[in-house]
């Protein structure tokens, strides 16, 4: 079998390693107490395993208990939008279906630390990709997911104090330290308390709610180190099977056995994380529905920076989700018509590549929920929901209903 020079270099170089990008990522965050567990590559046998402290054991529920309570606070303060709001019906109807898919994503990533590290430790040791630079792909996943935290962690703290931001750690800032509160109620809390310590106490508490809210990235970052991930596997896998392609002797059972081999490991991958990418699939269809009006009306600049980050982060992990399900589909059928067309290849081998091309139509290699898989034609049909209810939107709050009563005013 011919070896390809990519291949013979990768055999002849002795500082290729192996990597799992989702290892430094969560290590990065258990470091900022928000993961219990630390994963490491045992030296002897060359598996990654599980190590903790009782620091994170004791502080680590107490940060996600404090995720869970706000995210469910942000539901219930959408929900109270439906009586106390003036705006459309769907619009209120959008925020909460957001929230709640958020906080079901949220949730489901505290079920997989807490209760499901047996499958995280398999997603990670099948997500392992050879490379020559892993010190350099740990460096720059550190260093982009600092910069990412920082800045969400910046952005935060701005909306914790922008009274325009509905919905936000502003609104639940307001309920939770009573700045809502009637003015006698303010005014025995400041009798009974020195105003220093009722600063400090407020300080302290949006400080720990903005560390709180660095877990999103927890929640919706794996999603992007798999998408990385896959597309390196992917390039291994198209690799390998240029080999079989171009050998003189059809290989079937070989390249047979390199697709069920990444089969198993994105079933894997969808077995953990299936419902939490359906969760991130409802909060992007709802909260992109809004970006027409908010780009476009007059919403704060914080407002719209964050709708432009979460649409290029968005963006991006669909269509590289797509484009490795177009990568895996093109090389397998281009492999199988290739071998389909040997004269001299047997009745038995027909009937595999036949197996193999119906299994690939029913059931394809894809980044994946219980209900759909990311391609190009799932890809479109969310862009066009998201551009028919942002129009929808976009007309319930600049129609001319709209206009007359401001005119009015």
């Amino acid at each position: 079998m011919r070896v390809s020079p990519t291949m013979e270099k990768f055999q002849n170089d002795e500082s290729v390693d192996e990597i799992s990008f989702l290892v430094p990522f969560f290590n990065f965050f258990y470091y900022l107490l928000l993961i219990p567990f630390k994963t490491v590559l045992d030296p002897d046998t060359n598996q990654y395993c599980i190590k903790t402290h009782c620091l994170h054991k004791i502080l680590c529920p107490f940060f996600h208990a404090m995720v869970v309570f706000f995210m469910i606070s942000f539901c219930v303060l959408s929900g109270l939008q439906f009586q106390t709001n003036s705006e459309p019906n769907i619009v209120t109807v959008f925020d909460f279906v957001s929230n709640f898919s958020s906080f079901t994503l949220t949730s489901l990533m505290i079920v997989i630390l807490w209760r499901r590290r047996d499958k995280f430790l398999q997603v990670i040791e099948s997500t392992r990709v050879t490379s020559k630079k892993t010190k350099t792909i740990k460096t720059l996943i550190y260093i982009i997911t600092s910069i990412a935290s920082i800045t969400w962690g910046i952005i935060n703290w701005f909306i914790l104090h922008d009274p325009a931001h509905y919905g936000s750690l502003h609104t639940f800032d307001r309920c939770i330290m009573g700045k809502n509160a009637s003015s006698s109620s303010h005014q025995l809390l400041s009798h009974h308390c020195p105003n220093i310590l009722v600063n400090l106490l407020h300080t302290g508490f949006n400080i720990l709610l903005v560390h709180a809210s660095i877990f999103y990235a927890v929640a919706y970052g794996p999603f992007l180190m798999l998408i990385f991930t896959l597309g390196k596997l992917a390039k291994k896998f198209t690799d390998e099977l240029d080999i079989t392609i171009d050998s003189k002797i059809m290989d079937i059972q070989k390249g047979t056995e390199l697709y069920r081999n990444l089969k198993r490991k994105t079933d894997l991958i969808t077995e953990l994380y299936g419902n939490g990418l359906l969760s991130y699939y409802i909060t992007a269809v709802c909260y992109y529905a809004e970006a027409p009006h908010i780009l476009l009306g007059k919403r704060g600049d914080t407002e719209k920076a964050i709708m432009v980050y979460f649409g290029c982060t968005t963006s991006v992990l669909w269509i590289l989700g797509a484009e490795f399900h177009k990568n895996i589909q093109e090389t397998v059928l281009k492999w199988i018509a290739v071998h389909t067309g040997n004269v001299n290849l047997s009745v038995q081998d027909r009937l595999k590549l036949v197996s193999l091309s119906n299994e690939m139509a029913a059931d394809p290699i894809a980044l994946a929920s219980r209900y759909f898989c990311v391609t190009y034609q799932q890809f479109s049909s969310m862009l066009g929901l998201v551009v028919t209810y942002g129009i929808i939107v976009f007309q319930l709050y600049n129609g001319p209903s709209r206009r007359e009563a401001a005119a009015e005013e």
